[in-house]
């Protein structure tokens, strides 16, 4: 190849490089622009008349209320909670406002009892449209104050049963390529809490796993199969009390937390961040970028204290 000819192949993998650059940039603004008008514009709600969706801990708290709010627009509800009484009163209350109900009593930290569980659905309901992965426990410890079955059974509840439950009923997802799972985590799966170190350590979890399920599914190319992760502040459930009201984020209840998700599922919304969206951001944005000891100050300043007052599934 003489010099001219190395000339020109030179500048022909420039241009290539350049063209690849700004396609890139062209890209990365056209998504930035769309982020933004979705902003002002959301995206119209999907309809979920008739769907089914399976609620995990429906039977008190963001489960319950959950359960009600889909039920008034017409969903069919399988509800799994550990507490039968409770469970059962979630599903009659959900039949009074016109809706089909199947209540199932699950330890969804027993994998054998999930599978069972999720073939009897499958018998007696059918396929599940919207899974909505939402039970979990807090206990409110110091860490060596944890024993160990206590970190054990944090663990199954809040991130080893979402595996077991995605497991039984992605299959079917994928055959449809059509679903939508949804991730109950919390703003501890961004930040590291005293007395919630088993908790934080879950939550970080079910984070990651959202977002790699995520990255899975598009690398499949599953683009009709919807995942949210719901990353409230503190919710008054009982388990957690005495949050200073100071500066990013504010005592939530379990029904603003369900209208959250309601919303954002029917949106398709990929992160929801029930009444603190803007604050929610902001807070894991600076976590991410600012000193840590500037960080200390913030997580002083947000006040919380936990009490420990739990062991049981939400």
């Amino acid at each position: 190849m003489n010099f001219k000819e190395r000339i020109k192949q030179s500048g022909r993998r420039m241009l290539s490089i350049i063209l690849g650059v700004l396609v890139f940039i062209c890209r990365i603004i056209f998504a930035f622009l769309h982020s933004l008008y979705r902003c002002v514009i959301p995206c119209p709600p999907k309809a979920v008349e008739g769907k089914v969706i399976l609620i995990t801990g429906a039977g008190h708290g963001i489960g319950r209320e959950t359960a009600l709010r889909f039920a008034r627009l017409g969903a069919r509800l399988v509800l799994w909670d550990i507490n039968k009484t409770d469970n059962e009163q979630t599903a009659e209350d959900a039949r009074n406002v016109g809706a089909g109900a199947c209540a199932y009593t699950v330890d969804v930290s027993n994998k054998s009892a999930v599978y069972a569980a999720a073939q009897k659905v499958q018998d007696e309901v059918g396929d599940v449209d919207i899974l909505i992965n939402n039970a979990g426990i807090l206990c409110g410890e110091l860490l060596l104050e944890l024993t160990d079955e206590q970190i054990e059974r944090t663990f199954g509840v809040n991130i080893l049963a979402h595996f077991w439950i995605i497991r039984s009923f992605l299959p079917r997802m994928l055959e449809r390529d059509s679903g939508h799972i949804v991730t109950i985590a919390s703003l501890a799966g961004y930040f590291g809490t005293h007395r919630l170190v088993d908790y934080s350590s879950s939550k970080f979890a079910a984070v990651g796993l959202n977002d790699a399920l995520r990255n899975e599914l598009r690398m499949l190319n599953k683009t009709e199969i919807h995942l949210s992760v719901v990353c409230p502040t503190f919710v008054s459930t009982g388990l957690i009390h005495n949050v200073a009201q100071r500066i990013l984020f504010k005592m939530i209840t379990a029904e603003d937390v369900a209208e959250a998700i309601v919303y954002g599922v029917q949106r398709n919304q990929r992160h929801i961040f029930p009444k603190a969206g803007i604050q929610s951001r902001l807070g894991i944005m600076l976590n991410a970028i600012l000193p840590y000891r500037v960080n200390e100050v913030l997580e002083e300043a947000i006040g919380i204290t936990i009490g420990s007052q739990s062991k049981k599934q939400l």
